[in-house]
């Protein structure tokens, strides 16, 4: 055909070996960039999904403080006041050895 791609701002000739050799390399760099971007997404996908969020950022209230809340609220209702209960929700397990 004599048709050949020559970049002149890129110094790329697809005309010559050495042309095609670096279209090639820069091809399999593109390619590797994409599944590297590929594989850092699936696994903050799984990372977000196994922490219950989707985008890194918690949905509604995180699962830890939902947690604390239903012990605050149990801890209220024998008793103790809204803030002693957060204190001890927050605070004895700190304290008790291991």
């Amino acid at each position: 055909m004599g048709v050949a791609f020559v970049s002149v701002s890129d110094s790329i000739d697809l005309s010559t070996a050495a042309g095609r050799a670096l279209a090639g390399m820069l091809s399999v760099f593109a390619a590797f960039e994409r599944d590297l971007i590929i594989e850092r997404t699936r696994l903050g996908m799984q990372h977000a999904k196994k922490h219950g969020t989707r985008s890194g950022k918690p949905i509604g209230r995180p699962v830890v403080a939902a947690a604390r809340a239903v012990e605050v609220r149990a801890l209220n209702a024998a008793g103790h006041t809204i803030v002693n209960a957060e204190l001890i929700v927050t605070q004895v397990p700190s304290v008790l050895p291991i």
